[in-house]
């Protein structure tokens, strides 16, 4: 259940990437990711103590002597969340809505789930459990971000689920290099005592990437180098880091939904 992105309108997006990645894209961050070699698929080594085959002249080599153990033993990485498990577990089952739901464009097909669900949070209070899914919404033409990605939050509601919050949670510049502060923003969702609370999305370990107050500080120093012709393209983009930024906060369970708490 992953969201299929669509790409529209390239000319005149390319045009609003080239004018704003060409102010952000020059400043790489200076701290290489570390152990990002450990994040790909793992490798399967030959096990110590086996034998190699026998030599041309029949006789065998001697057994090679066992490794020796060495260095801190890494934990083991929990296994990915499976969405489909976790409905059947509880006897739900999708229900179309408007937030993760949408049909292709052929008459007749049928809803399609468009939201990639990776977890589920436990509160201590009703409603209990929290499905956290995440899905992209194609913008305009005119849009400074290609996609700009929704976090939706939902419950058991019956044998179905029910949509209780839906936010924009995420938007980065298209061909943006990595890590640059200017080239995305992003908040996500963690429990609170008895709320769930939006702050700036958490980072693999090693690895250094721009909070919500860099982004924007980022994209306000690049404006201020710019004559006031040619900042369009920026303002757009600042408007939308404004907007994910500002939903970071508390949100309380409130007559069936979680709203938004001074």
């Amino acid at each position: 259940m992953r969201t299929v992105r669509v790409k529209r309108g390239a000319a005149p997006r390319l045009v609003i990437a080239a004018l704003v990645v060409g102010h952000l894209g020059c400043r790489r961050s200076t701290t290489a990711p570390a152990g990002e070699e450990a994040q790909g698929d793992s490798v399967t080594a030959v096990p110590s103590g086996v034998s190699p085959p026998a030599v041309a002249s029949g006789k065998p080599e001697p057994a090679s002597p066992p490794a020796v153990a060495s260095g801190k033993l890494e934990p083991a990485s929990p296994p990915p969340f499976d969405v489909d498990a976790w409905l059947a577990a509880r006897g739900l089952t999708w229900q179309p809505d408007k937030s993760c739901w949408s049909s292709v464009p052929v008459a007749g097909a049928p809803l399609l789930n468009a939201c990639t669900c990776n977890r589920a949070l436990q509160m201590p209070d009703e409603p209990r459990e929290v499905l956290v899914c995440t899905v992209g919404r194609d913008q305009p033409v005119s849009a400074a971000f290609p996609f700009i990605e929704h976090t939706v939050l939902y419950v058991a509601h019956g044998r179905g689920l029910r949509p209780v919050l839906d936010i924009r949670t995420a938007a980065s510049i298209e061909e943006c290099p990595p890590n640059v502060s200017g080239c995305r923003a992003e908040i996500a969702p963690v429990v609170d005592g008895d709320a769930i609370r939006f702050a700036d999305a958490p980072r693999p370990s090693g690895v250094i990437a721009p909070t919500c107050a860099d982004a924007i500080a980022s994209v306000e120093g690049d404006m201020r180098k710019l004559p006031e012709a040619k900042r369009g393209p920026l303002r757009q983009v600042l408007a939308g880091y404004r907007q994910i930024c500002g939903a970071r906060g508390r949100y309380h369970w409130r007559k069936g939904a979680f709203r938004r708490t001074p």
